[in-house]
């Protein structure tokens, strides 16, 4: 099979394409995430806004927002890990750009939990190029002294 397929070397039933994201305003929060994520907004159609997938090599999924008429309610169930070499560097970033810190959320963990301007929580994790995010190391420590 082709990658353009979406299973490119997948043993299941398929990989994730796209992660939809519910809002009240998806043309607003779709250019919100992509100035985040230094993505461009791409296919608009019906409720639906997707983010343009990124350069070649970077995996997918893409990006949708979906407008719904109903407000967030309560903590996601599922959200966003945004991996960043700078945690203190992407944290001024989203503040910048509307988003929260998350401070109910607030733990010992190494990442930061925010919220997006709809309050869709998030996470940045603080990653050194190449590092596994989820393994235990120095950088931990360290990510911990500088937060």
């Amino acid at each position: 099979m082709s990658d353009l397929d979406g299973r490119g070397g997948v043993d299941g039933i398929g990989w994730i394409g796209f992660v939809t994201i519910d809002c009240a305003d998806p043309e607003q929060l779709a250019a919100w995430w992509g100035d985040l994520l230094g993505l461009k907004v791409g296919r608009r159609g019906g409720p639906y806004v997707e983010l343009e997938r990124p350069r070649a090599g970077v995996p997918r999924p893409t990006l949708v927002f979906q407008r719904v008429p109903e407000p967030k309610v309560g903590k996601a169930r599922i959200h966003l890990d945004i991996v960043v070499a700078d945690l203190e560097a992407a944290t001024r970033r989203a503040l910048t750009l509307g988003a929260s810190i998350a401070e109910d959320l607030a733990s010992e963990d190494p990442w930061l939990v925010m919220r997006d301007p709809e309050g869709n929580e998030f996470c940045l994790i603080p990653t050194p190029a190449g590092a596994d995010p989820l393994a235990p190391r120095d950088w931990i420590r360290k990510a911990r002294q500088r937060a």
